[in-house]
């Protein structure tokens, strides 16, 4: 046997608590006695002790003992009884009520079996409260040992105080299941949900809740509730133009005809020269970068990204009409056009031979060009 505290202990409305872990139930006494047959000693909840003395107010004797087996049932005691009880921590402690003191106590969070054992409730009852440094009317003793859980039961009773608890707990609903928890746990958040709608409703809406079209009107909806919310009713139920009804309504956007920058040179031009037939210098994809080219519409590139277009020189391509500079990849990696000048020219049929003057010349075979100087 192993003593783990003994002395005086500090009583208020008659109770006792045993304490592991920082899980407290919010309602101590309905959680530590629902469904138990004894009324002196709840251990309902896991990790929890709820134990009931005779004195309301005042310091009771208390002895706590930790056993390696059941000890014998000692006659000297007028109430016994017996529950199981795991701590779901490792620190357990001795706690007075609210908390005002406590002592720890050596047991691991192992199962064990909980005897508690009372003498002179009815008497410290009638005493009801005692004064400091007036002698002890009643007394207590709570012994653990190690043992599989299984239900309370009440081995001795005596005292009229005994029995009023023990009967008084007896009435108590049993706790619910899981399934009943879990119901439980839904309606509770389907009331909170219901109680932050009305408070919006409240105060977003004077009140009056809003339809569900008024839900998915934009603007300072709120602002105008406040002012007229009859006016905003109405607005909300409007009819709605067709374009906002639906997708048919809406007007097609217009689809830029690409252009060859090889043709019209860097700006757009006021007039494609044909939709059906476009430039053959247009280029869907380039061998050297592997993306997407020419393809892309210069008549709606920005300015900014035009003027980040690097061209090396001026060369005349057949059929184009006029000196027009290559492309060649930009050199920042986001530029959209991105090519080479083989790449671009492979797709135009060269002539037998042409020459571009002052060095310039375009490949028969390749059909790429040339740069030099004379």
């Amino acid at each position: 046997m192993k003593l783990l505290f003994t002395g005086g202990l500090h009583v208020h409305y008659g109770q006792v608590y045993v304490e592991s872990g920082w899980e407290i139930p919010s309602d101590p006494l309905s959680a530590a006695f629902a469904g138990q047959v004894n009324g002196l000693c709840g251990a309902a909840s896991p990790g929890y002790l709820f134990m009931r003395t005779g004195l309301h107010t005042g310091n009771v004797g208390f002895t706590v003992e930790r056993h390696d087996v059941a000890p014998p049932v000692d006659d000297a005691w007028d109430e016994v009884v017996e529950a199981s009880f795991k701590p779901t921590a490792d620190e357990v402690a001795l706690v007075q009520w609210a908390g005002e003191a406590a002592w720890p106590l050596d047991i691991e969070p192992v199962d064990f079996r909980a005897r508690s054992c009372a003498w002179g409730m009815d008497l410290a009852r009638q005493a009801d409260t005692i004064q400091s440094g007036e002698p002890e009317v009643d007394r207590y003793l709570l012994q653990f040992w190690p043992a599989p859980p299984a239900p309370d039961q009440v081995l001795k009773q005596t005292s009229a105080t005994a029995a009023y608890w023990h009967r008084s707990i007896r009435e108590l609903p049993p706790l619910p299941s899981v399934e009943e928890k879990a119901r439980m746990a839904k309606q509770v958040q389907r009331e909170e949900q219901a109680r932050r709608w009305q408070f919006e409703v409240d105060l977003m809406w004077g009140g009056v809740r809003p339809s569900e079209r008024l839900l998915t009107v934009g603007g300072n909806k709120y602002g105008l509730g406040k002012v007229d919310r009859a006016l905003l009713d109405a607005l909300a139920e409007a009819p709605r133009p067709r374009s906002a009804r639906s997708p048919a309504g809406l007007r097609a956007a217009p689809v830029a005809t690409p252009v060859c920058p090889l043709s019209t040179g860097l700006g757009p031009p006021s007039t494609p020269s044909s939709t059906t037939n476009p430039c053959p210098h247009l280029s869907t994809t380039s061998a050297g970068c592997g993306t997407s080219c020419l393809a892309r519409t210069f008549s709606v590139m920005p300015s900014w990204r035009r003027r980040r277009i690097h061209l090396p020189g001026r060369i005349h391509l057949p059929g184009c009409g006029r000196r027009q500079p290559p492309c060649r990849p930009c050199s920042r990696p986001s530029n959209p056009i991105r090519c080479t000048p083989s790449s671009m020219l492979s797709s135009v049929p060269p002539p037998p031979s042409a020459t571009t003057g002052r060095g310039c010349s375009v490949s028969s075979e390749t059909g790429s060009a040339t740069l030099g100087g004379t």
